[in-house]
């Protein structure tokens, strides 16, 4: 059996694209646009909390210029995975998710969808070294998904990485 390794958005993309009728380009920030760095990070920000909060100023304007020119961007392939019912036809039996702490509300959104009966997940990830708050990670997702699936919890103490005094000095 075939392993698939993909990042969340990776994932969602070749479902997507599994879809006859989905045809887009991917938004490239690096291309002349009208947006801030500041206005794409709340954009962002906003998509991976599951549009919850406030709005960015420059949201509508944003998504009626990628709408206009034909763009996706990388939340956006969270959000139509479930537009198109990819998470239907999706069936795995083993899932492994690192870095988990850094996880947002939508990742966690496309996780639960493919977490069917007799699949085996195993996440990994490190409460403290939670890195993409600014992006919409939440580390409570961690104690969520403990709760949903009723999780069990193994603690790595011993540290292979770092000498003695390292790991120390960093407590």
């Amino acid at each position: 059996e075939a392993v698939r390794v993909h990042t969340f958005h990776q994932f969602c993309l070749q479902e997507l694209k599994k879809e006859k009728t989905y045809s887009f380009e991917i938004f490239n920030s690096e291309i002349d646009h009208p947006f801030t760095e500041q206005d794409l990070l709340l954009i962002t920000r906003y998509k991976n909390q599951g549009l919850k909060g406030r709005k960015p100023r420059h949201y509508d304007m944003y998504q009626n210029y990628l709408k206009k020119n034909k763009l996706k961007d990388f939340d956006d392939l969270l959000d139509d995975y479930y537009v198109y019912d990819c998470y239907k036809r999706v069936k795995l039996k083993y899932i492994f998710v690192d870095e988990f702490q850094d996880t947002n509300p939508l990742q966690y959104r496309v996780l639960k969808s493919i977490i069917q009966e007799n699949v085996s997940v195993f996440c990994v990830g490190d409460p403290d070294q939670s890195i993409y708050g600014f992006r919409g990670s939440d580390v409570k997702i961690i104690n969520q998904y403990i709760y949903d699936y009723q999780a069990s919890i193994y603690q790595l103490t011993v540290n292979y990485r770092s000498s003695p005094t390292i790991i120390r000095h960093a407590n």
